[in-house]
């Protein structure tokens, strides 16, 4: 694969506004690791914890919630056809996730997804390695996210969460902002409008209709670097594929407040980079996402 910058793999627009509304502008996506990736990588063990900043402590996941994500991953897997493999325990295996919890963050967040993209080039200013790791840690001063079995609120904030370091952002954030009659978590786990407060939460246990659209955007539905999805041309260069028309259900997508969205196009496109400052030599960029999730 061939670039000289980190804008050339920055997750370009679908060209469909409402799933454009959910897609980081300047996030480099894991179809985009160097070398050319096979699978994600996670681990619980908390000495793999990694892109978190030093005075954020982390405390490891119970056998119980460990295997609440496990189960979210293979759902996320079976959306996006991305593998991901178990490496707790491995110390010789990199590894791109880790899961835990922490009580030294904002605690008006439920969960946060700490990111970063970390790439060396050659003399040519060639990009010859790419590294992308995310930590995503819950709130330990809650009690209402100890559990991470499907139906908890623990579960829900970790799937936004994942939605994050997978490329989605939040809803209401900008630049492009989700019109007010689809921010709803109906439609998308990535809004904000979920109330957590003992009593009266409602808890989704999936993506919405739009986030698996971004998602089938994104990566295809036929894992990293598929036919689908963000992947490269013969030339190792980074193109669009376009949408999987074989995925069920992600050709469109309609939200309960009555607004459907039009049919998807599976036209390959070439990926269009935002302008973005190219550094030479080995560089860290640091792109710390403590993203506001479902706050009452």
């Amino acid at each position: 694969m061939s670039w000289t910058s980190l804008s050339q793999v920055y997750s370009p627009m679908s060209g469909n506004p409402n799933i454009d509304d959910l897609i980081w502008t300047n996030q480099v996506s894991y179809n985009y690791e160097l070398p050319a990736p096979t699978t994600i990588n996670y681990s619980f063990d908390s000495s793999a914890a990694v892109a978190v900043p030093g005075n954020i402590g982390v405390s490891t996941m119970d056998p119980g919630q460990e295997a609440g994500v496990i189960d979210m991953l293979s759902y996320v897997s079976s959306l996006t056809g991305i593998t991901f493999t178990n490496t707790t325990g491995n110390s010789s295996a990199p590894v791109n996730l880790f899961f835990g919890y922490s009580g030294d963050f904002n605690n008006g967040w439920y969960g946060v997804d700490y990111n970063t993209v970390t790439y060396g080039q050659d003399a040519n200013n060639n990009i010859v390695s790419l590294n992308i790791q995310d930590s995503i840690l819950l709130n330990s001063n809650y009690d209402s996210v100890g559990s991470t079995i499907p139906g908890s609120v623990g579960y829900d904030a970790l799937l936004h969460e994942i939605g994050h370091a997978l490329g989605l952002k939040n809803a209401e954030d900008g630049p492009n902002v989700l019109p007010a009659n689809l921010d709803s978590p109906d439609v998308t786990i990535m809004t904000d409008a979920v109330t957590l407060d003992p009593g009266t939460q409602q808890t989704y246990a999936q993506f919405g209709s739009l986030d698996i659209a971004a998602l089938n955007w994104l990566y295809g539905g036929d894992g990293l670097l598929g036919t689908y999805g963000l992947t490269v041309n013969s030339s190792g260069v980074p193109i669009a594929g376009g949408f999987n028309p074989a995925q069920p259900g992600q050709t469109t997508a309609t939200g309960t407040a009555g607004t459907t969205l039009a049919a998807l196009t599976t036209t390959a496109a070439t990926a269009t980079p935002v302008t973005a400052a190219t550094t030479a030599g080995l560089s860290v960029t640091p792109n710390q996402q403590g993203q506001l999730f479902a706050l009452s």
